[in-house]
């Protein structure tokens, strides 16, 4: 069996390239046991949420509010950050 790669078929990262990437920062609040996130390509985004699956559920919703012309192609991505002490 023989396969060729189609020239009209873009890599997926060619593919993201033309895509509207919205960054959204997510980090763990310790002492809340939160995960907080905002983003400076989403005015007004500022939430929170105890996992990063429910966070990720609440940007889902919230994205498309805050933002007026959402394109149809844009996605998201998080970028989460949570610090752990090590015991020695």
């Amino acid at each position: 069996m023989e396969f060729r790669l189609d020239s009209n078929v873009k890599p997926r990262e060619a593919i993201l390239e033309t895509m509207k990437q919205l960054t959204v920062n997510a980090l763990w609040d310790e002492e809340a046991q939160v995960w907080v996130a905002d983003s400076e390509d989403v005015p007004g985004l500022s939430t929170e949420a105890s996992t990063l699956e429910l966070l990720t559920q609440k940007l889902m919703v919230m994205i498309p509010e805050l933002l007026e012309n959402l394109p149809s192609d844009a996605f998201i991505h998080l970028e989460a950050r949570r610090d752990l002490q090590l015991v020695a």
